[in-house]
Formats: C-alpha cells, structure tokens, sequence
C-alpha cells in the first residue's frame, strides 16, 4: 500500500495512522479465525490468544502497530502549526510504551487465580492506554481551540466525551468485581469494541492535527489581503474567458478587433 497520494503529497500522520490501523487489524483476524472453538471472544479478552498457536506473535504485531500509529502521531502533533503540543506528545509516547508492555508481557492462562508480575504490568497498561486517550483529545482540543484551529475539532470534542464516559462506567464497574475475583459480563466483547474505538480515535485525532498549507514551513503563507486579490482574479479570469467562448459561439458575431499599441481597439474599416 502506497503512502503517496495521487498528487505526489507526502503521507502525513493521518496517512501513517490509517496504515498501520490498517495492519493492526490483520494479526488481530488471523489470530480470531485461529482461535475458533479455543477463545470465547464474548467473555475471554483478546490476550488469551497468547495461548493458541502463533497467537503471541499476532498479538504482539498489533500491539506494536498501535504504538507505532501512536508515535506518528505525536510526530505530526510537532507539524501541526499548533503552540505547547509537548504534552499531549510525551502522553502519546507514554501511550506507545503501554501498548508495547501489552504486547510484549502476555496475561496468565485462563483459569489462573492468582495474577503474575507479568499479568499485572500486562493489565495495568492496557487500562492506561484506554484512560489516557481522551485526556489527550482534551489537551489537543483546548490547544488546538486557542490556536484558532477548527477543523475536525467538533469530531475529537465529541469523540473525546463518549471515551471518557465510556471508560468511566467500565472501570467504576469493573475495578469493584476485579477485586472480588469477578469481571463484567461479556467483557471480551466490551474489550474488542474498545480497541475499534481506540484505533478511531487515533484516525480523528490526526485529522484534527494534520497541518495547514500555512502551517507547513515548506509553503510561504500568503497575507489575507493577497489572498483576496489572487481570488478576485481567478474569478475575472474565468468570467473574461467564458465571456470570449460565449461571444465567438454566438451566429453573426463580429470579429474582435485588434487592440493598438495605447490599447485601443483600431477602427474596424467601413
């Protein structure tokens, strides 16, 4: 899959995180058609496939692609043409950390009782990647505002709202049966939506981000009232040319005539 656009762009952030959502997905089928019959993808959560064979592998290949979309984000966050992005940056460098020990450390066993050290780091940075997300739409919404910035903003607000009222209620709900040695109901299913949503978010947020022609050090930003002036004659330049095709269409229409040196027309001879 080519990065490069039709016009010859170079790939942005938003490029760069479609694709590697894009490859994140594939392990992520493989490794569900692999796990038919041994992984109850309702109630068991997506690190179980650890345990099916090449399941280790695909897991870890989407977890590092996550991370991957995650640091070409906060690489174009740097491009974006807004102020003080440093922090919702290191949140995104943090984000591609968890997601990496995600991949790297694999949950215990199903049927296991007691969480390992492993277990632990593997749980505790997944729901990091899931809480830090719409802290950082926040942060970049708030900045971005500031900056004048408007597109795609109205997309992150929202999207940034429904994440942390969904991440609210799953970890009020399911922290108190955790520590009773129960989970939710249908918690892998809940675990799989989240990642759609986590890959979304990740696609809206870059749309938000991406830079402006005026943003982009390599394209010299035009003052408002040169770009008044370019537009208004664009649009006598095309009015002048329809203008001309119209009148040499038009039955009995008399040659123009040619213009003198002052710029007026000669007399046409009699």
């Amino acid at each position: 899959m080519s990065l490069i656009s039709v016009h010859g762009e170079a790939p942005t952030s938003t490029h760069w995180v479609a694709a590697c959502a894009s490859v994140a997905l594939v392990p992520m089928i493989i490794v569900h058609v692999v796990g038919v019959g041994l992984v109850d993808p309702i109630i068991q959560p997506v690190s179980h496939y650890v345990y099916v064979p090449g399941g280790y592998l695909m897991v870890l290949l989407g977890s590092v692609t996550l991370a991957a979309a995650a640091l070409a984000l906060a690489r174009g966050l740097g491009r974006s043409g807004f102020d003080r992005m440093v922090l919702p940056q290191r949140l995104l460098i943090s984000f591609a950390v968890a997601m990496i020990l995600v991949g790297v450390l694999p949950t215990d066993p199903p049927g296991t009782l007691a969480l390992g050290p492993s277990a632990t780091i593997h749980r505790w940075s997944a729901a990091y990647a899931f809480a830090v997300l719409p802290v950082i739409g926040f942060v970049v919404m708030v900045r971005g505002s500031r900056a004048g910035a408007r597109t795609g903003m109205v997309a992150l607000r929202r999207l940034s709202i429904g994440v942390t009222a969904g991440v609210g209620t799953f970890f009020a709900i399911h922290l108190p049966m955790l520590a009773l040695g129960s989970q939710i109901p249908m918690f892998g299913l809940v675990e799989r939506i989240g990642f759609v949503v986590m890959i979304s978010f990740m696609v809206v947020l870059a749309n938000a981000t991406r830079p402006t022609p005026a943003a982009d050090p390599g394209v010299p930003a035009l003052p408002e009232s040169e770009e008044v002036l370019a537009a208004v004659r664009a649009a006598d330049d095309r009015a002048t040319a329809l203008a001309s095709k119209h009148e040499s269409a038009a039955p009995g229409a008399l040659p123009a005539r040619p213009l003198g040196a002052t710029g007026r027309a000669h007399p046409m001879p009699h």
